[in-house]
């Protein structure tokens, strides 16, 4: 059942309304405007939107109440500005300017469907909102949005009787920016236009290929707009401006980037508004998840394994790399960030992409990135502030928290990276070892924290920093059998255990800890007699990086507090993977026996 709700009726009832909202379950009775098709879509509809905030504009002064006067009766109405853009004033009446203490201001964000969100996560929004799948791939990552999923009839929302008599007199407002679109790196079956588009705008999407909607987000309630920043995902009920006269009328690509027409970029006025930490949108309780956290570990560590060619230890750390996250800043350093680098991988050209088709079905967010010559040369990693324009034009690394990138360096070829490809390394580099990424302003940078974890697939050692190195001990019979073992991964991931190992993965992830004083200590006299045995080789980030692991460890068991065992689980898995690392770095400065 669709809740309805017109602009008039919430004038007239709004407490009511805001009860109904503060019920999360009402929430997915509101169309949702990522998954409705355009042409279902009508001004001052009461709807929903999900997405990025990819820029944020200053404040916007607009008319909050106002009179006007009939030409014939001169009859007098005041009339509110909220939730509009155009004044309503029909042409038999005008604006009475007497109301100079009416001026109010409302925070202005541009916003985008979710960067990298991955399909699946897609098609669960559509089944919350009661629309029918037809199989096609989701508006996030093909370029057909105009094609959107065909969708069941539903009776149109009521709209206010006064906004039908609008004219043309707009209220000031700052628009939404597009850009240039610029060339990035995606899978080469998913290059293609952006969402269409008018006098050679995009949307400003991160990815290349990428598509999907981008709409103006205006914000009445500041208690809601200043805990936001740039990046975060938000979720949006209000009613949608969609009036033509919205669109600027010049050809100048300037104006035209700050005046969007609203069929492309449509204006959303927000009611309420909440910021989203995951987008697994399965209604569970994470009590239930964490009693069966064994189980899915076992079920998911088994999958991984043979994903892996049979390597049980890199399975281990990959299942600590999919739980991990920021869960603290403190002295400039990012707490729980675990990037990982996955070398000696075979060398066969489908692997990875083969590995990262398995990770895009129980991810939520992910990016697979090719590290090519010509991408990492061509590319625009970091966002830059386009001050002609006003706008921020988005950048490969403006992600969201917990978006997961893929680097793939085993498709590195022979050549010279020029100055914008030494810039976009460096930026791996920092938002790897920093979990940061410097916008471009220009006349100077800007720090913004991020929280994406790294994969690094690689042959050798990778050329950027990361946490953990862990060479692949492949099973010399896997490697016979690689698409067997993929084909057989994905159909042991079926419903209901896919669903289960989805939330098992965010339900690790955002779960709290603790870390009890007499295991601190334990671990205190452990790394003591390690500096015994190993002298300068066992620095203070041995000790840094088995904290974080023994906190992964536990959480991938399901225990909210770091047990003992965990602890020496920890201890023993860096053990064997140091002892892996001589070994293997022993056979690689072995003579050759070739004359």
């Amino acid at each position: 059942m669709v809740l309805r709700c017109s602009l008039s009726d919430w004038e007239a009832r709004p407490d009511y309304f805001k009860s109904l909202l503060n019920e999360t379950s009402n929430w997915n009775d509101i169309p949702l405007i990522n998954v409705v098709p355009n042409h279902e879509l009508q001004d001052h509809q009461f709807v929903r939107f999900r997405g990025m905030v990819q820029h944020m504009y200053n404040p916007e002064y607009f008319m909050g109440k106002y009179e006007v006067e009939h030409n014939l009766t001169k009859e007098k109405q005041l009339r509110s500005g909220r939730y509009r853009d155009i004044i309503q004033c029909s042409p038999e009446e005008q604006l009475v300017e007497n109301l100079n203490d009416a001026i109010e201001e409302r925070q202005v964000l541009y916003c985008i469907t979710t960067p990298a969100l991955n399909d699946w996560v897609y098609e669960q929004e559509k089944k919350l909102c009661g629309r029918q799948s037809n199989n096609v791939p989701s508006p996030f990552k093909t370029p057909n949005t105009s094609t959107k999923r065909q969708v069941e009839d539903q009776e149109p929302m009521d709209v206010d009787s006064a906004g039908s008599s609008e004219s043309s007199a707009s209220v000031p407002y700052s628009s939404g920016s597009t850009h240039e679109g610029k060339r990035l790196s995606t899978d080469e079956s998913k290059k293609g236009p952006a969402i269409s588009s008018c006098s050679g705008l995009s949307l400003n999407f991160p990815i290349d290929g990428a598509t999907g909607i981008a709409c103006i987000v205006k914000i009445y309630d500041s208690d809601s707009s200043d805990s936001l920043k740039l990046n975060d995902i938000i979720d949006v009920v209000g009613f949608l401006s969609l009036n033509p006269s919205l669109a600027s009328s010049s050809s100048s690509l300037e104006t035209d980037a700050e005046n969007p027409p609203p069929s492309l970029v449509p204006r959303l006025h927000a009611v309420a508004l909440q910021k989203l930490m995951h987008m697994n949108m399965v209604p569970s309780v994470f009590d239930d998840v964490f009693q069966s956290a064994e189980s899915m570990r076992k079920e998911l560590h088994f999958v991984l394994s043979q994903m892996l060619l049979g390597d049980s230890v890199a399975a281990d750390y990959m299942l600590c790399h999919l739980i991990s996250l920021v869960y603290m800043r403190k002295d400039g350093l990012a707490l729980g960030h675990f990037s990982l680098n996955l070398s000696n991988l075979p060398r066969r050209p489908d692997y990875t992409r083969l590995l990262y088709s398995v990770l895009q079905r129980i991810l939520p967010k992910s990016h697979y990135l090719p590290m090519t010559l010509e991408n990492m040369n061509t590319l625009s990693f970091v966002p830059k502030m386009d001050y002609e324009n006003n706008r921020l034009s988005s950048g490969l690394l403006q992600l969201s928290d917990n978006t997961h990138l893929i680097v793939d360096e085993t498709r590195l070829e022979a050549g010279k990276l020029d100055v914008s490809g030494v810039a976009n390394v460096q930026a791996l580099r920092t938002l790897i070892s920093q979990q940061i990424v410097n916008y471009d302003f220009q006349y100077y940078t800007k720090p913004y924290d991020a929280d994406i974890p790294v994969l690094i697939l690689s042959e050798g050692k990778s050329l950027l920093p990361c946490d953990v190195l862990v060479p692949l001990k492949a099973d010399s019979a896997s490697l016979n059998t690689l698409p067997e073992i993929f084909q057989a991964a994905n159909h042991f991931l079926r419903e209901p255990l896919l669903s289960a190992i989805r939330l098992y993965l965010c339900g690790m992830r955002h779960s709290t800890f603790e870390f009890p004083e007499d295991l601190q200590k334990k671990a205190q006299e452990d790394f003591v007699a390690m500096r015994q045995v190993g002298g300068r080789s066992v620095s203070a980030d041995d000790l840094h990086l088995l904290l974080v692991l023994a906190r992964l460890v536990s959480l991938s068991h399901g225990e909210k507090v770091v047990s003992l065992s965990a602890w020496e689980e920890a201890k023993r898995m860096e053990e064997e993977r140091k002892q892996r690392l001589s070994n293997h770095l022993a056979q690689a400065t072995q003579p050759s026996n070739e004359p």
